[in-house]
């Protein structure tokens, strides 16, 4: 366990700061590049399964998610699914009549590693 100062006089713990994995995909659906993860999984239109590399102490860890420049489109983290220490559920849906697409979509994920 280390920890460094960060900002001002604070300390800050590098394993609790760090990000424990990372992904990005085409739209085909296919990893570009990645960080930690074992596999993905096409669910569906627009939806992905992501299974990481080393699973998390817990269920407690946050995963967000981005993806296309259409602003019509809104890329969502751990929906859908019952959440586990390693397999987390991505979707981009469309706002405009509601219905998951194919996009590029990058997500990362933060919290305690087992």
């Amino acid at each position: 366990s280390m920890t460094i100062r960060g900002e001002g006089s604070n300390q800050t713990s590098i394993q609790q700061g760090l990000c424990k994995a990372w992904f990005t995909t085409s739209v085909t659906p296919a990893l570009t590049d990645s960080f930690n993860i074992a596999s993905i999984t096409d669910a569906g239109d627009g939806q992905l399964g992501v299974t990481v590399s080393t699973a998390f102490a817990n269920t407690t860890y946050s995963s967000t998610a981005s993806g296309s420049g259409d602003a019509n489109i809104n890329v969502k983290a751990n929906w859908n699914e019952t959440l586990t220490t390693t397999l987390t559920r991505f979707g981009a849906l469309k706002t405009s009549n509601q219905t998951y697409t194919d996009e590029p979509m990058c997500g990362h994920f933060c919290g305690d590693l087992a």
